[in-house]
């Protein structure tokens, strides 16, 4: 087993020229050639040649001719990357992936199997993203503002300036989010209190790429936008509505409890025998009392029962109404 691992090891060096891992950096959305060639004249018609891709120790095999013959044409639909065959017979079997994506990193292993043993090329694939331009918001009270890029790899850096270039860093915080796509959003909250006009930017970094964008705005402290203009005003007319609201609900129970007490006044002039009948649908509360005809009569026997049940119909005293 060791004698075959340096077999191969010796026949990967002979194959590479020297280098065993072939590093490739490609933005996405690019177009990429992942290089593998060989000799052909050392490769016989029959013998076969595939491609793997690794990720995580996952591999999954994405080409595979034998004779210049596809052996996954029943898979070309969902893999990704294509060889062409004519250029097989130049020993050229290089992998064009077209659009490259998040999902095409990783590691790519090329093999082609040649008279005098296996000749195998490996490279690694990294994927970077350009970050959408910033967008930059100012809070209300402009003492914090909000920096947001979306769809950037790897995680960027993001650096806050002032005015005459003061650097305000230190004063924000920055998180990251790795989002389906397997790119990063980030968002950056400057807390700051202005005390001058001046020039805020905010700078998104993505360092492996060397590309910054930045995004500046011009604050003027204790100046109002329109937006602000707008729900000030709309906070006004909500604490005005719902003042009067209030005052409507207190002055119709207020007068409920007005005309109530005034009600009583005028039955409490009666005897302590007096039955008093309220016409009226009691669920509905005070208004309903209030609405109802109230009548006092003056009762031959005290009329205990006063809750409206009905009186003993065999007992039908005399009555007179009340002055």
């Amino acid at each position: 087993m060791k004698l075959f691992a340096i077999g191969l090891i010796l026949s990967v060096i002979q194959c590479t020229g020297g280098s065993l891992v072939k590093k490739i950096t490609a933005v996405r959305g690019s177009d990429v050639w992942i290089e593998c060639t060989f000799d052909a004249g050392g490769m016989s018609q029959d013998k076969p040649l595939w491609w793997l891709h690794c990720e995580n120790s996952n591999c999954t095999e994405i080409q595979h001719f034998i004779g210049g013959v596809d052996q996954l044409q029943d898979r070309a639909a969902s893999r990704r990357g294509r060889v062409y065959p004519d250029k097989l017979r130049e020993g050229n079997a290089s992998l064009f992936i077209e659009s490259v994506q998040m999902s095409d990193e990783g590691h790519y292993e090329c093999t082609v199997i040649l008279t005098d043993g296996p000749c195998t090329k490996i490279s690694v694939l990294t994927v970077l993203a350009s970050y959408e331009p910033p967008q930059l918001t100012e809070a209300l009270d402009t003492r914090s503002f909000n920096c947001s890029s979306r769809n950037g790899f790897p995680p960027a850096l993001v650096t806050w300036t002032g005015g005459s270039g003061m650097n305000y860093t230190l004063d924000s915080v920055t998180q990251h989010t790795l989002n389906p796509e397997g790119l990063y959003d980030v968002v950056s909250k400057l807390t700051r209190r202005l005390t001058e006009e001046e020039t805020v930017c905010c700078t998104v970094w993505n360092q492996p790429l060397q590309q910054h964008k930045t995004n500046c705005m011009r604050v003027t402290p204790g100046q109002e936008t329109d937006d602000q203009h707008i729900i000030l005003i709309a906070s006004l007319i909500l604490v005005i509505l719902a003042c009067c609201v209030g005052f409507m609900i207190y002055w119709y129970l207020a007068k409920g409890r007005w005309n109530l007490a005034r009600k009583q006044k005028r039955i409490s002039n009666c005897s302590d025998d007096t039955a008093i009948i309220l016409i009226g649908k009691p669920k509905h509360g005070v208004p309903s009392l209030i609405n109802s005809c109230v009548f006092a009569y003056k009762a031959a026997e005290p009329f205990a029962n006063r809750a409206g049940a009905e009186k003993d119909p065999h007992i039908m005293p005399s009555l007179r109404r009340c002055p």
